[in-house]
């Protein structure tokens, strides 16, 4: 899209669906809460909760769907005042109001993947999506390829939305569903209401602050320096968010997963074991491949965008260390969300992207497109080196400094020992060329596959990892 939307007609694009975001907030965190409720009834077999929950949730993301829908209209108004003198303006607009068209539909036709999830057919889902992101890749490079512009990129965006809501509709209807209908007055439905909107308050301030942290920068950008800036700080965002994403599902639900099981057992002692020990080996990680974006990024970026993006490495550099920290620190996130400790980290993530939104109009309009991220990764700075270990010291009475220095800067800095150093042996090799990119990168990974196991494992770590890679 980059490449034949260019840097102007990308960054429309990605300030039109960092509008749309701020609409999705109206879920306020009920996807999330009527799954556990649905999961929870289908467990236990009970069929008028499971007709309960879908009754309940179905309504209020009606409700939502028509509220998605009148904000799309409202917000259209922002796109001339956001790039007045803009050309293809109208086209961006037509898009914007398609897609949150489609953003509605997937309000209002919600409860098949709340199904699908709930009865735990993760695989159905997972084929609806891969098919969805095949047929849309697809369709988007044809359009691409055709000069179909902003309005073929947004109708082809929604079309495949639609597209996977109807794979999921078409794979609920292989669940068992309930029949049974409750009555509108029914007592339990209004005690469902209550447990339903009283679990999803924690997930909204999460979902605040996420869209507060995450969009105000792009929107500020677009403002006050024109949407080919946009695309210059988002490619950097989305190559962070690509590693985030990494690391959650290596590190995310499989961890919290284990620490769940071991404090359901109260086994506290084991607890605190287990997590020193998965928190080295993720430092380790976190500072491995944030490094190796800091060292191969500027060449890649050059190599893929061309030139004209070689600002977003300077983006890059700027938010490197506050992304480390945070991807570093996974299993801490894991603990407090074990502990009963979410509500004091919701409420972190909430004040910090208030904090990130203000920001980032000040230090914006002082330095541009650079003082956003600088916004960004001050408070993602003070966030993961003050905020996590004084929540771990309150909830779990870990002593904040040793923590960060034992298991999180140590573990880091033996990580990338020996892979800088076969880096800087290979600088020569670090240019705008993929051969070459791909080889110093097979040779930085090797470097720390041969070196992290005895840098960050314990003996019990190495012989797990010696009979998974011997079994037969």
């Amino acid at each position: 899209m980059a490449h034949y939307l260019g840097q102007e007609g990308y960054g429309m694009w990605l300030l039109g669906m960092s509008i749309l975001t701020y609409l999705a907030i109206v879920d306020m965190g009920l996807t999330f809460s009527a799954t556990r409720f649905l999961a929870v009834a289908v467990g236990s077999g009970d069929q008028q909760r499971q007709a309960a929950v879908i009754a309940v949730s179905g309504r209020y993301f009606h409700i939502m769907g028509w509220t998605v829908t009148l904000g799309s209209l409202s917000v259209l108004w922002l796109i001339p005042w956001l790039l007045p003198g803009k050309s293809h303006v109208w086209d961006l607009m037509l898009a914007i109001l398609f897609c949150g068209v489609t953003l509605s539909l997937r309000f209002h036709f919600r409860m098949p993947g709340l199904l699908l999830r709930a009865h735990v057919r993760y695989d159905l889902q997972a084929w609806a999506s891969i098919i969805r992101v095949v047929a849309q890749t697809t369709a988007m490079c044809l359009v691409l390829f055709r000069d179909g512009g902003l309005l073929g990129v947004g109708l082809v965006h929604g079309l495949g939305d639609c597209l996977e809501l109807a794979l999921q509709a078409a794979f609920a209807r292989r669940l068992r569903i309930p029949v049974y209908a409750p009555a509108a007055d029914d007592d339990r439905l209004a005690e469902l209401r209550k447990d339903l909107f009283h679990y999803t308050r924690d997930m909204l301030l999460n979902s605040v602050g996420n869209t507060f942290r995450t969009q105000v920068g792009p929107m500020v950008i677009g403002k006050l320096r024109g949407a080919a800036e946009v695309s210059i700080y988002s490619v950097s965002t989305r190559i962070l968010g690509i590693l985030h994403d990494v690391t959650n599902a290596m590190f995310g639900g499989i961890v919290l997963t284990a620490f769940g099981q071991l404090h359901g057992a109260e086994d506290k002692k084991r607890l605190n074991r287990e997590f020193n020990r998965v928190t080295t080996i993720t430092a380790g990680f976190g500072a491995w491949a944030v490094g190796g974006l800091v060292l191969f990024g500027d060449a890649f970026i050059h190599r893929w965008l061309g030139d004209s993006f070689a600002p977003s490495y300077t983006i890059l550099l700027l938010l490197a260390v506050p992304h480390a920290f945070s991807i570093m620190q996974y299993p801490a996130y894991n603990l407090l969300f074990t502990i009963g400790g979410q509500r004091g980290l919701l409420w972190l993530g909430f004040i910090g992207g208030l904090v990130t939104g203000v920001l980032s109009l000040l230090f914006g309009r002082a330095w541009g497109t650079q003082g956003v991220a600088m916004a960004l990764a001050t408070e993602g700075l003070i966030s993961s080196v003050i905020g996590v270990p004084l929540l771990l010291h309150h909830y779990c009475k870990i002593q904040p400094l040793r923590y960060l220095v034992v298991s999180i800067l140590w573990p880091g800095l033996k990580a990338l020992i020996l892979p800088v150093f076969c880096a800087w042996l290979l600088r020569s090799q670090i240019v705008p060329d993929y051969g070459k990119l791909v080889l110093c990168g097979v040779a930085y990974s090797l470097a720390f596959a041969l070196s992290g196991p005895w840098l960050l494992m314990d003996a019990e770590g190495r012989r797990l990892i010696s009979r998974t890679f011997t079994s037969r």
